[in-house]
């Protein structure tokens, strides 16, 4: 029978730069309803129902324990979460159904609280594995048993990781493979069997511990990498030799960022190194299941295929959409929103799962009770069908049958003494693991150690490193002799820095690479504090502590509460850059990228390419779209003395930096060929044709309105506010077929209205460039003459001593909307150009050396220096166009009190009327 994916819907509180920005409220929950308001109520809210609304954002108390306890009926806590839906999974389960759970969200909206949770506020995941076992002890009786198994993978990028195996991973991950009964399954995957839930929570922290790792090895971060949690349940019933076998899947899924956000299209890396290639994936093939295509796409990406059965096929199934309740994440909120109302609508066919082998023993006893009646009315002649045989063929069809059943058999038996044998061997494993965390949890208790922070809170503190006494060096792999705290990563030198514990007295000792305590570059050797931050290199970051400088700031109540945006700001702060901006969306994305920008020097450097990357935030002014956001660009500049620049969207700079770690890990794992064979596919590379935008100019209109030329030498500014040239502009009115008025006396209007209806037009001329400050191969000009049009662009003018363009381009005015944008806009002209050929070498012998990370500049302007040149720039305009404004208006009244002079005599009313004017 077929039943509809179940959708929950859940809002987690603001976080704590949300509340430092103040900001707006967006979502609202009655019921089954979800409603979502526009930041600026310019439009009715949207309301969706789904099968539940979790209101989690106010209204708990926090327990002494740390638990988020209800204060009124609408507060959706924990266990209210789990008795909704992780209690009707189970249930499925335990009747032979598969069951999944994915969460989805944007990164931050609370999709790992809600499936594993952290402390004593345990996800749905803990408890699950809790009542799993309770329930198997009630439910034990004679004649049944029962066998539980756990895996844990994860998915970056579309390489497959299991988490749990201590076998070394294969290159490019586990393959997923597909069978007419199992459908699709990872090849090789370690399924540990477990006794208790005891045993599950044990391996996903060995679990958390190596996604961790990998995270930090691959400079990765968790937000981008999906997590499938895996619980298989066998039970069987001796009494009637039924098996049931049901799968529970419980996933995490990466971070739903925006595509639109990302804005890699174009990129020649976006099709293959797209980083959300696996979501893509998924919203495409929830949208054809909502659409009921026969043809859908499951095949398209690793996540997909893994989840065919959980969104398409045998499994009763959830859906668990976080959102975030701020204005600044309105556009993603709506859109998981919108994706989690057309999963409601997909339609699963769930049954129950009985073992084959169970069904064909079954079938050969019935086989077997079938030939034995017929055999035993054959002897009494009631029976023909063996009448011609002897009774050694009757023996032998006997035994033959016999034996079938007994291989049946002993494949069942031979798959119970293998899960036992496992059992066993895990048993042994578990009281290692367990000694283990005993051991460390008593090192931490004592000892002065540092511990990792990590974006997702439950992957914080799963990495420690004791600072024992004496010193403890730290460096990369390549350090000889071996350090004794191994980080990875470009920017990690061989002798980074030294952790000196003296007398219980911890300091920290630069060496050859950057380390930041609490955002400020280490010069020399500091003594550290408890809850200190320190930052080693681009993407490793670890707080101090100290168990008994704990114990006092804990009695005085002055500890602080770490976290990693926390730490981020301080980084970000050091880096020049301003993270106190209103713009909660861009204060967020500078603190994610920061990191990635100094990794990617730190590779360049290493591997001899020729450029240097900076952050740059531009507004809309300066991109010539006012009144549009600032937005986040990596700058590239070529370091070869050609002056080569780009600038890159935030999409297209992750897109290939994922290509730059690539050939970095060929080249330390010290590949003979690391790098690329090809220019286009160098991640550091530009074709020569690549276009950049050298700066923008503001012609007014206002002068149009009134049917008056405006003709100037505009100053082309570039991002920082930088002269870069003058473009040659000029607007004059004429017919609407484009010819320019005969009479002068058609040229001047009081009263802008009076053009509406008329066939009045006006000519928008780009003529030429002058004394432009950079070489380039190529100059156009592009321009929008509202936000509704598209751009007109100009042609390409290659000679650099001669850009005269002639562009025409005729803008008529009709309509009263047209009239008041000329009253009260500017046309926003952007110049484009090539930057000429840029040559490729590609690197041969490179020196392997360690590259200091404080030699790696990072210039980046902060977001007020901006707004501060932004604001002189736009003066400087201003006062300019009114100028020239002045002096064309008193050029047009000279001519007209000349043509009034000339008929002072005349009755004409409209003389008349502009003697008037001109009088008062």
């Amino acid at each position: 029978m077929a039943e509809n994916i179940k959708v929950a819907v859940r809002v987690r509180p603001f976080n704590d730069r949300e509340k430092k920005n103040g900001s707006k409220m967006i979502v609202r929950m009655s019921g089954q309803t979800t409603e979502i308001i526009h930041p600026e109520c310019t439009q009715p809210p949207k309301k969706f129902n789904f099968n539940y609304s979790y209101w989690s954002h106010d209204g708990y108390n926090v327990r002494e324990d740390g638990y988020h306890e209800p204060k009124d009926r609408q507060y959706a806590d924990q266990e209210r979460v789990y008795n909704d839906l992780g209690k009707g999974m189970l249930e499925n389960a335990w009747q032979g159904y598969n069951a999944s759970i994915f969460a989805y969200g944007q990164t931050g909206s609370g999709k790992s609280y809600s499936i594993m949770g952290y402390s004593a506020n345990k996800g749905i995941v803990p408890r699950i594995c809790e009542d799993l076992f309770r329930t198997m002890d009630q439910r034990k009786t004679e004649g049944m048993e029962y066998q539980v198994s756990f895996s844990m993978i994860e998915i970056y990028n579309e390489t497959v990781r299991d988490l749990l195996t201590k076998k070394r991973k294969p290159d490019g991950g586990l393959a997923i493979r597909e069978s007419p009964d199992k459908g699709f399954y990872v090849e090789g995957l370690e399924k540990v069997p477990v006794g208790s839930a005891e045993d599950i929570q044990l391996r996903i922290n060995e679990g958390d511990r190596q996604r961790t790792l990998a995270a930090t090895k691959m400079n990765e971060t968790s937000s981008r990498a999906h997590t499938l949690v895996t619980v298989y349940l066998l039970q069987k019933n001796r009494k009637n030799n039924r098996v049931k076998q049901s799968i529970i899947n419980l996933v995490d899924l990466a971070g739903s960022e925006r595509n639109k956000q990302t804005q890699t299209t174009g990129d020649r890396f976006e099709e293959s190194k797209n980083i959300n290639q696996s979501l893509m994936t998924l919203g495409s093939v929830i949208r054809e299941l909502y659409e009921k295509k026969t043809h859908v796409q499951f095949r398209n990406s690793k996540l997909t295929k893994l989840l065919k059965n959980a969104i398409g096929g045998n499994s009763k199934t959830i859906m668990m959409a976080t959102i975030s309740p701020s204005d600044e994440n309105y556009e993603q909120t709506l859109s998981t929103l919108k994706y989690a109302s057309q999963a409601i609508f997909i339609s699963n066919k769930a049954i129950v799962n009985e073992k084959r082998t169970d069904e064909m023993i079954k079938q050969l006893l019935l086989e077997k009770e079938a030939l034995l009646k017929e055999l035993n009315e054959a002897r009494s002649g009631v029976n023909t069908k063996f009448s011609g045989y002897t009774e050694e063929e009757i023996q032998e069809l006997k035994e033959k049958q016999e034996a079938e059943i007994n291989r049946y058999r002993m494949e069942m038996e031979d798959m119970e003494s293998s899960w036992q044998k496992k059992l066993d061997e895990q048993k042994a494993e578990k009281e290692k693991l367990l000694q283990e965390a005993r051991r460390e949890k008593e090192e931490r208790r004592l000892q002065p150690h540092i511990w990792n922070l990590n974006e997702d809170p439950a992957l914080t503190g799963k990495v420690y490193y004791v600072a024992k006494p004496g010193d403890t060096t730290v460096g990369n792999r390549r350090s000889a002799p071996e350090a004794d705290i191994i980080l990875h990563g470009p920017s990690i030198t061989k002798q980074h820095a030294t952790l000196r514990n003296k007398g219980n007295i911890v300091s920290i000792l630069p060496g050859q690479g950057k380390v930041l305590v609490n955002g400020e570059e280490l010069k020399q050797q500091r003594s550290l504090k408890h809850q200190d931050r320190l930052f080693f290199g681009s993407a490793n970051i670890f707080v101090f502590h100290h168990p008994k400088e704990e114990e006092v700031l804990k009695s005085k109540k002055k500890l602080l509460t770490i976290t990693h945006d926390f730490a981020q700001q301080e980084i970000a702060s050091s880096s020049g850059i301003d993270v106190s901006s209103e713009d909660g969306i861009l204060q967020q994305e500078v603190l994610s990228i920061l990191p990635s920008v100094l990794d990617a020097n730190a590779i360049a450097a290493h591997l001899q390419k020729n450029v240097e990357f900076q952050i740059c935030l531009m507004s809309g002014t300066a991109r010539g779209q006012p009144g549009s956001r600032t937005e986040l660009f990596v700058k590239v500049k070529n370091t070869s003395g050609k002056g080569f620049e780009f600038m890159w969207s935030k999409g297209k700079f992750i897109n290939r930096l994922d290509v730059m770690r690539t050939i970095y890990r060929r080249f330390e794992d010290g590949l003979e060929k690391w790098d690329v064979e090809k220019k286009e596919d160098d991640p550091f590379w530009e074709p020569d044709d690549s276009e950049v935008m050298i700066g923008v100019v503001y012609t007014p209109l206002e002068s149009l309105a009134h049917l008056l030329d405006f003709n100037d030498h505009l100053t082309i500014l570039d991002y920082t506010a930088q002269q870069r040239g003058h473009l040659v502009v000029k607007l004059c009115p004429c017919k609407a077929d484009g010819r320019e008025p005969a009479n002068p006396d058609d040229l001047f209007v009081e009263e802008p209205i009076d053009l509406v209806g008329t066939d009045v037009a006006f000519k928008v001329k780009i003529e030429k460039v002058l004394n432009l400050d950079r070489q380039l191969s190529k100059i156009w000009c592009r321009y929008k003459l509202s936000e509704g049009y598209k751009y007109v662009t100009t042609d390409r003018t290659g000679d650099p001593s001669n850009l005269n363009f002639s562009h025409l381009h005729v803008l008529k005015a009709m309509t009263q909307e047209q009239v008041v944008f000329l009253q009260n806009e500017t046309i926003a002209i952007q110049i484009w150009g090539c930057q000429g050929k840029a040559s490729y070498t590609k690197p041969n012998a490179i020196v392997r050396k360690s590259v200091p990370v404080a030699d790696v500049h990072v210039p980046i302007p902060s977001s007020q220096e901006k707004a501060q040149g932004d604001q002189t720039r736009l003066l400087k305009s201003e006062v300019n166009t009114w100028k020239k404004k002045a002096e064309k208006y008193q050029e047009q009244l000279r001519k007209i009190k000349d043509l009034v002079s000339k008929d002072s005599g005349s009755d004409n009313p409209t003389i008349s009327r502009i003697k008037q004017v001109l009088e008062s």
